[in-house]
C-alpha cells in the first residue's frame, strides 16, 4: 500500500473519480482489516466494523485537505469507529452483566492491552475522554481538538489534564488490587 498513491486516489475522488474512489477504497481496506483486527477483541464483529469504517471514510471524503497527511485522517476514523463499537458492545455487556452469577464468571478475559486502555479512558466522563483520545490517541493537537469539540483551546488543554489525572489515578487504582 503506497500512502502517496493513495492520497492521490483520495483527492482525484474528492473531484468526482468514481474509479479512483472505488480503487482507494479497495486498496485501504486491507489496512483497515489489519487495524481492526488489532483493536477488536470480537472477531465475528470484524466485518461490521471495517464496513462501519468504509462508511465513516465515505461521509468524511470532503473533510481531508491536500496538505494533511493520509494515515492520520484515516486512524482516526478508525478510532472512532472502533470506540463507537466498543461503547456500543461495553453498553451491551453492562446489561448482560446484571443477569446471574454463572453467566458473569463465564465472559471471556479481555487480553488486548490497547482495548484496555481505551476501555479506561472511556470509563471517565465524555468530557475527559474525548480530549484524551482526540488529542493522544487520534494525535490531533489541542487547536484541532478544541475546534472539533467546539471548545476554547484553554478550556479543552484544562479538560485533558484533569482527565490525565483522573486516567492516572485509576491505574494507580487497579495496580494496588
Amino acid at each position: 500500500m503506497n500512502i502517496e498513491t493513495l492520497k492521490s486516489k483520495l483527492l482525484d475522488a474528492q473531484k468526482g473519480n468514481k474509479t479512483a474512489y472505488n480503487d482507494f477504497l479497495n486498496q485501504i481496506q486491507q489496512y483497515i482489516r489489519l487495524r481492526v483486527q488489532k483493536k477488536i477483541f470480537d472477531k465475528n464483529d470484524h466485518e461490521d466494523v471495517i464496513q462501519n469504517i468504509l462508511i465513516g471514510i465515505h461521509r468524511s471524503l470532503l473533510t481531508f485537505h491536500p496538505s494533511k497527511k493520509l494515515t492520520p485522517w484515516i486512524n482516526a476514523i478508525i478510532e472512532f469507529k472502533s470506540i463507537d463499537y466498543i461503547r456500543k458492545k461495553t453498553s451491551i455487556r453492562t446489561r448482560e452483566l446484571q443477569a446471574t452469577d454463572d453467566e458473569v464468571t463465564n465472559l471471556p478475559a479481555i487480553s488486548n492491552t490497547d482495548y484496555e486502555m481505551i476501555d479506561l479512558i472511556n470509563s471517565l466522563p465524555k468530557k475527559y475522554s474525548e480530549p484524551i483520545l482526540l488529542t493522544k490517541v487520534q494525535g490531533f493537537s489541542t487547536k484541532e481538538a478544541a475546534l472539533k469539540m467546539k471548545l476554547k483551546e484553554n478550556a479543552l488543554r484544562t479538560r485533558l489534564s484533569r482527565g490525565i489525572k483522573e486516567l492516572k489515578r485509576l491505574i494507580k487504582e487497579i495496580n494496588h488490587e
